[in-house]
């Protein structure tokens, strides 16, 4: 069985059938969420019977499922967590006999320094397991599975806290839920949704992916993440085969996909601008301000790149509808990272491209959270900013993709007050034997990369420099910050601890468009 990430599967196996013989393509199959039951049943009875030779499967089949006489695991990428690894590896030798499980690194950063340092893996600690009780969208799933399993009380606010009551009132509303007379409970009245959300944004939205004319139901996609992956023009790939998208049904809650035979993939062009809308806590650390608290951030889907499979040659760019794709804005928390401007000034006079090395430190913080908190990598998402709005700073966010904040981001920051979170980073960084910078320690992959993207001839000294700086390794972390702009403003001694500026008040819209230069992940 081989292991991979949720495009790589189904990629991986269309690939494999066409480089092999007809007889072999029939005995590989790809697993992933999804698929419809029957689908991931019918392959979990051929992969039981002895009748595939190969699977490959994201970790949907990592836990819970006895899949037979399994020989091998192959993992493409060292799983994020430790007990993946252990589940994934458990796959295989189920029946007391011999297994073997292989572990082959990807061009990601934590990748490379685990290969190099693989004690550093194998000897760390049990990831945090977290879960945001007061996110009232969290705590209404969690009542609609209790409910469930037994009618709601109001006594049952002493277990689910005091979200229960708006919790409980929103399912009223939506007739999920009805009110006994009798005995004043809470029963369901409706089945639980099809798509809870577990990675990512909440969602009831489910959206059917429909192809041919009989209306045959290939798979679901959430609504949250239906504008990136299944917009007109969208190549979508399901299990060996290709399709792309023809419609796009927002009432019907259905797209509409057609068989699709050439070597293409498509990339979504996106637009995420980000607003802080209040201050929890702020620290200097070393020579950067570090802060934590509410923001508002907005996405757009405004257009797709479409490549090809093999060479990932762009063959050509389209922009979508505005009206057809408006843009959606997530109520989150979020860190920021501030780089002083002395330490910016540094960079600069150096040639050093600043918004470059602030990319380099997104991706490593996003690489490197996973690592202390049980999440995964969908749960997490960046921007970078060269003068951020509300900082008038060079800023990199992140912030928890998940609307009301899951509680990630808020265990990140207190992990880079009390360990030693950049200083990983930079040992990462200086630990790869490249010598200007390469996927495996700050440039995008070859899937993330843009057309635009430079050759990163000084990614890897931009962003040593920068997390250098931010360590107070070459300056002293005096007169950077917040703090210097205000002190210069109002010639007053420079205070990182409440030095955030006001954000000013939104549009007519609800949302105030940045006038800054923002990349978003």
């Amino acid at each position: 069985m081989c292991v991979y990430n949720c495009r790589g599967a189904d990629w991986l196996v269309q690939l494999m059938k066409k480089k092999s013989t007809k007889e072999l393509a029939r005995m590989v199959e790809s697993y992933r969420a999804g698929y419809s039951a029957a689908e991931r049943k019918l392959i979990e009875e051929r992969l039981a019977a002895g009748q595939l030779r190969g699977l490959v499967a994201t970790n949907a089949l990592e836990l819970g499922i006895d899949v037979g006489e399994l020989d091998v695991t192959l993992h493409f990428g060292v799983p994020l967590h430790m007990h993946e690894l252990w589940q994934q590896a458990g796959r295989a030798g189920r029946r007391n006999a011999a297994s073997l499980a292989v572990v082959v690194a990807n061009d990601s950063p934590m990748d490379h320094y685990y290969m190099t340092n693989p004690q550093e893996y194998f000897h760390r600690g049990c990831e945090e397991a977290l879960i945001d009780t007061d996110n009232a969208g969290i705590v209404k799933f969690h009542l609609m599975f209790a409910a469930h399993e037994s009618p709601l009380t109001p006594a049952d606010v002493r277990i689910f806290g005091p979200s229960f009551k708006d919790g409980v009132n929103s399912l009223l509303a939506s007739q999920f839920c009805r009110q006994c007379s009798a005995s004043r409970c809470f029963r369901p009245h409706q089945p639980l949704p099809t798509s809870t959300g577990i990675r990512g944004n909440i969602s009831n939205d489910a959206y059917k992916i429909i192809c041919g004319a009989d209306g045959a139901v290939i798979e679901e996609v959430d609504g949250n993440k239906v504008d990136s992956v299944a917009h007109v023009g969208a190549i979508l790939l399901h299990r060996q085969d290709a399709f792309i998208v023809e419609r796009l049904d927002r009432a019907s809650l259905q797209v509409y996909v057609a068989k699709f035979t050439e070597n293409q993939f498509t990339k979504p062009k996106e637009k995420v601008a980000l607003s802080i809308a209040g201050v929890s806590a702020q620290k200097r650390l070393g020579g950067a301000v570090v802060g934590w608290g509410d923001v508002s951030v907005r996405h757009h889907v405004v257009g797709y790149t479409r490549y090809n499979l093999y060479t990932r040659k762009v063959l050509n760019e389209r922009m979508l509808p505005k009206e057809d794709y408006p843009p959606t804005t997530l109520q989150t928390k979020a860190l920021w990272i501030t780089v002083p401007m002395d330490i910016a000034a540094k960079l600069e006079k150096n040639g050093f491209d600043i918004l470059q090395a602030l990319e380099a430190i997104k991706k490593l913080t996003l690489l490197k959270v996973p690592c202390h908190t049980l999440c995964d990598t969908g749960d997490i998402k960046g921007i970078t900013a060269v003068a951020h709005e509300d900082t008038e700073l060079p800023s990199v966010f992140i912030y928890d993709f998940y609307e009301g904040g899951i509680g990630v981001v808020g265990k990140a920051y207190e992990r880079m007050l009390t360990s030693d979170f950049m200083s990983e980073m930079l040992s990462i960084v200086s630990s790869c034997p490249c010598s200007k910078g390469c996927p495996g320690c700050v440039l995008p992959s070859l899937y993330e990369r843009s057309s635009t993207d430079g050759s990163g001839s000084s990614a890897k000294d931009a962003c040593r420099m920068l997390l250098e700086g931010l360590l107070c390794t070459w300056m002293a972390p005096a007169g950077g910050g917040y703090a210097a702009i205000a002190a210069a403003k109002n010639n007053k001694a420079p205070n990182c601890e409440n030095n955030i500026k006001q954000p000013r008040p939104p549009d007519d819209n609800g949302w105030r468009e940045p006038s800054h230069e923002t990349t978003g992940c």
